[in-house]
């Protein structure tokens, strides 16, 4: 799925890199192995060719996206495209990571990069004109902001995640010196999604408006939607009623039950995120006797030695002998 102007940064940080601990000062650059004092968050630095670090005004920049730093994936003297990788702890469920990208200034669509999310991987690239693009060759949602400071930041939403993931950016294209600017990449958990379901209960024949029960991450918005197939004015048959959902943002519904409805009824709805998290609840109603139901009791005519009470339930009662009709059904 490929979406643009969107970024998702509400969950937790549980991850974070700013290239800002380099140790330079002033404007310059630097090449780096992961075994010096800027790798304070252990990355692997997995070919010869180091990465370089740039501060303040150099390389065609005035800093980085988020700070006066920022890494360059093709080396000064180098043989060969820098790589960098860090395996993430995610026990969880849903993830994102976001990292910020730019072609170098002078050299633009010579300065594209291979992104790796585990065992996937895809491209960012540049034209000659600074137009940044991206081919999504993942099963995750990947996720294209264009920012007015020059830097695009990508957000890859992470899903079904395995207890740890290994994250890289590769440097692809000529080596020249010249090659992609990476900035402030960030790991950030999310609470799971959930659908609570429920029991509600309704008299045949009535009509009632529930909420349903779901919730997801704080900061991401969710929505409702119920199962099954809407006639034109929406409504869902669902045996012994039908229900229709009226506000998809807040899980709002109507139910009415069959005026000759007995016993129960159930749907099933499902709730999805920002993010694209889906899970599903389901709903159980419990159907009682109409609301005209007793009153019409006081109708009944009884010979002598028989006797109407209620409590709820309808009992019959004669020469000792008792019949009892549950809440659910009359006659």
């Amino acid at each position: 799925m490929t979406t643009t102007n969107s970024t998702y940064t509400s969950g937790t940080l549980i991850f974070s890199e700013s290239f800002e601990e380099s140790g330079i000062t002033g404007s310059g650059f630097q090449v780096f192995d992961e075994a010096d004092p800027w790798n304070t968050n252990d990355w692997d630095v997995e070919t010869t060719a180091g990465i370089e670090i740039q501060n303040g005004n150099v390389g065609g920049t005035t800093g980085g996206s988020d700070g006066t730093a920022h890494a360059e994936l093709d080396t000064h003297g180098n043989s060969t495209l820098s790589k960098i990788s860090k395996i993430i702890n995610t026990p969880n469920d849903t993830y994102t990571l976001t990292f910020d990208y730019m072609p170098r200034p002078a050299n633009q669509d010579d300065s594209d990069m291979k992104v790796y999310v585990g065992e996937e991987s895809f491209v960012v690239s540049s034209d000659n004109n600074g137009v940044v693009s991206f081919v999504n060759s993942t099963s995750y949602q990947v996720l294209q902001t264009t920012n007015a400071n020059g830097w695009t930041t990508f957000t890859v939403v992470m899903t079904d995640t395995a207890p740890t993931t290994e994250i890289a950016f590769e440097g692809l294209g000529t080596v020249n010196n010249q090659g992609a600017y990476l900035d402030a990449i960030n790991v950030y958990e999310y609470d799971d999604l959930t659908a609570e379901g429920g029991v509600i209960s309704v008299n045949a024949g009535d009509e009632a408006t529930w909420h349903l029960a779901g919730s997801g991450d704080e900061g991401l918005d969710v929505t409702f939607s119920i199962d099954g197939t809407a006639d034109a004015e929406g409504w869902i048959d669902v045996g012994n009623g039908k229900v229709k959902l009226t506000d998809s943002a807040t899980g709002e519904y109507q139910f009415i039950a069959d005026e000759t409805a007995t016993g129960n009824s159930s749907f099933t709805y499902t709730v999805t995120d920002d993010l694209g998290q889906v899970t599903t609840g389901e709903m159980v109603v419990d159907i009682g006797a109409p609301d005209d139901f007793y009153g019409a009791i006081e109708d009944i005519v009884l010979d002598d030695g028989l006797s109407v009470s209620q409590t709820g339930n309808i009992t019959l009662s004669a020469d000792g002998k008792t019949i009892s009709s549950g809440a659910n059904s009359w006659f």
